[in-house]
């Protein structure tokens, strides 16, 4: 592309953006809402690529194991209650004292 379109492609959208902040004030605040939504979105997504691929082995264990009998099913908390299970298995896979206090409780539940 020549810098020749692309100045001119930018002149027409910054024409078309004060055109419609002056006719249609809604939707320009509408389109803004909007894209502020996506960016958010794309953002989670990428954070949590990276998370899974950090974390990849330790957080798809954590989802197998992680008990869905306590978590509490309603629209927004059983993500965040897999979210917090995966957190927590993951560190406690970071501190093998820790893992094997926890493994040790485990065993003692078990039992009951």
């Amino acid at each position: 592309m020549r810098l020749t379109g692309f100045i001119m492609g930018t002149v027409a959208g910054m024409m078309t953006a004060a055109y419609l902040s002056k006719k249609r004030p809604g939707m320009v605040a509408w389109a803004g809402a909007a894209t502020g939504d996506m960016l958010s979105s794309v953002k989670g997504k990428a954070i949590s690529a990276v998370m899974n691929r950090k974390f990849g082995r330790e957080t798809n264990a954590a989802t197998a194991a992680a008990p869905t009998s306590t978590a509490v099913k309603t629209a927004g908390s059983s993500t965040n209650s897999t979210d917090s299970w995966n957190q927590i298995e993951v560190l406690m896979n970071a501190d093998p004292q820790v893992k094997a206090e926890a493994e040790e409780i485990v065993k003692e539940n078990q039992t009951h």
